[in-house]
């Protein structure tokens, strides 16, 4: 029987790596903008927590759960870094002008 079992097994290891892999998926391009925690990647009129105090001018402060942005000036903004482990929602005005 175990000579059996080592001949099948002989038998087969050629015939399994003529099967081929399939193809990898071709690499992110490097020239494409980072989509950090979500960021841009909901529907039109989305732009995450980032893009939310450029839609809401009328909001001091803004948060999605992981990052807190502040306005630091009239058109500057300064963003908290979020978590390793963090699971952003939605962008909400905590605090308006």
């Amino acid at each position: 029987m175990i000579r059996f079992l080592i001949a099948l097994a002989l038998g087969l290891g050629p015939a399994l790596a003529d099967q081929q892999t399939p193809p990898l998926p071709p690499a992110p391009s490097l020239d494409a903008p980072a989509q950090a925690n979500g960021a841009g990647q909901k529907g039109p009129g989305h732009a995450g927590v980032h893009g939310y105090g450029h839609e809401r001018a009328d909001c001091a402060e803004w948060s999605d759960g992981c990052v807190v942005c502040r306005r630091s000036g009239e058109q500057e903004t300064a963003c908290s870094t979020a978590g390793v482990a963090c699971t952003p929602g939605d962008a909400v005005c905590r605090k308006a002008k």
